[in-house]
């Protein structure tokens, strides 16, 4: 069975409720969060399939999906979405240990 790449670990996948859209994101912890994939109709399943596989958490944020559709992959996420973004990686990251 192959292991999941330790940068798994912090990424989280939203979906919208029908399945219609699912994104993808990540977050090294040193940069801002970035879109890691984007996928429409059937490429949904192969998302959502790929996060139940290595434990990746899906959120079901149709709003949230919906803006990041004017995004590229790997593309940064915009300030104005900061706030959507944090609340969706909140249970992912853990909190500064410092």
């Amino acid at each position: 069975m192959a292991k999941a790449p330790p940068e798994y670990s912090r990424k989280r996948s939203a979906t919208s409720p029908n399945y219609q859209a699912a994104a993808a994101l990540s977050y090294d912890g040193r940069s801002v969060p970035k879109l890691s994939c984007l996928r429409f109709g059937r490429g949904v399943y192969n998302v959502l399939s790929i996060a139940r596989r290595y434990g990746i958490p899906i959120e079901h944020n149709s709003e949230l999906t919906r803006k990041l559709k004017s995004l590229s992959e790997d593309d940064a996420i915009p300030t104005d979405l900061f706030e959507d973004v944090a609340g969706v990686l909140a249970g992912v990251v853990p909190p500064n240990s410092d």
